[in-house]
């Protein structure tokens, strides 16, 4: 027997689920429950030790950069509610 272990993301008005083979549908992030002294970058890498954030930092800015948010810098407390749930999504992923 074959089990996929691939993962799919499932978005509701208020969180954003990982849901895979191995695990249930769970919530990984709310967009409502960001941190607002965080950067965008921050934010992305915050339940992350610091070896994942350094050698992920790449792959981390292009996402951001494909989903349109170019500026890493930028305050979480600042954004949108629609460019806080793609932070939410970057993270998530």
């Amino acid at each position: 027997m074959v089990f996929s272990t691939m993962s799919s993301v499932l978005f509701s008005s208020t969180c954003i689920y990982v849901v895979s083979p191995l695990s249930h549908k769970k919530p990984v992030y709310n967009p409502n429950y960001l941190e607002d002294d965080a950067t965008v970058l921050e934010q992305v890498f915050l339940h992350f030790p610091k070896e994942f954030r350094e050698l992920n930092e790449y792959e981390a800015k292009s996402m951001l950069n494909k989903l349109g948010l170019p500026d890493y810098e930028q305050k979480v407390g600042t954004l949108s509610g629609g460019q806080r749930k793609r932070v939410a999504l970057a993270a998530a992923l």
